[in-house]
């Protein structure tokens, strides 16, 4: 990990994580985390986006709901959250990043259901100048507490990165190529670029794994690729 500073930050009922590249910069990326919330490998993701000039804030999901434990996190987030509740909490995460950061270029990046709430947010908030989506978790037929994904992608009108490991349970293969041929016949000019890790999991990039497993490998080519879509999409 690098030198930065996490540090964290409130603004409203809000809870946040946020690091800051050494030198002055005016874009920055919000983080969604999986279920799992802050901490742990999402450091190495804001760490990451600071070493390469990006400031990085990422959204606390339980800040409303005091202390919870592993199996609290698994219950809020799959049957008590609603999508379009947090999704009023990350356009408060946009207006912080733009009038508290005094960002003037923000990405999105999401992790499992940070993955799909990141792309609904791209849709509904033009704010929104590049997504990466992470395994992104789209279920058919669509919870009654969630928002449809792949109905929304036809909306997002920037670059989108998404990454799919051909071991994912929870994401099916046919789901996915749903969300990718959405984006392809998007009506604006905006990249779509979508990766396919054959034998990684769900989970990959946030989960521990051997040096020689195919998680290993999907990290080793996805991450390199998300930094070079955000800096092209960002800064340059």
């Amino acid at each position: 990990m690098s030198g930065h500073a996490i540090k964290d930050v409130a603004f409203g009922k809000l809870h946040a994580h946020l690091v800051r590249p050494n030198a002055k910069t005016r874009a920055g990326v919000l983080v969604i985390p999986s279920r799992d919330g802050l901490g742990g490998s999402l450091n190495t993701v804001l760490t990451g986006l600071a070493d390469a000039g990006l400031a990085a804030l990422a959204w606390d999901p339980y800040a409303a709901y005091g202390t919870v434990t592993a199996q609290d996190k698994v219950r809020i987030s799959q049957t008590v959250q609603q999508d379009s509740a947090v999704g009023l909490e990350h356009v408060q995460c946009l207006d912080y990043m733009a009038q508290e950061l005094r960002l003037q270029r923000v990405g999105v990046i999401g992790f499992c259901m940070g993955g799909r709430l990141a792309l609904i947010l791209a849709a509904d908030d033009t704010r929104v100048r590049a997504v990466s989506a992470y395994f992104p978790s789209i279920r058919m037929p669509v919870p009654a507490n969630a928002r449809d994904a792949v109905g929304l992608a036809p909306k997002i009108a920037c670059p989108v990165e998404a990454h799919y490991p051909g071991s994912d349970f929870v994401t099916t293969r046919e789901s996915f190529n749903r969300l990718r041929a959405a984006l392809e016949a998007r009506p604006v000019v905006a990249v779509t670029s979508t990766f396919f890790h054959p034998g990684a999991r769900h989970g990959f990039f946030l989960e521990p794994h051997e040096t020689d497993h195919p998680d290993a490998i999907a990290c080793k080519i996805a991450w390199p690729a998300t930094i070079a879509f955000f800096r092209a999409a960002l800064l340059e």
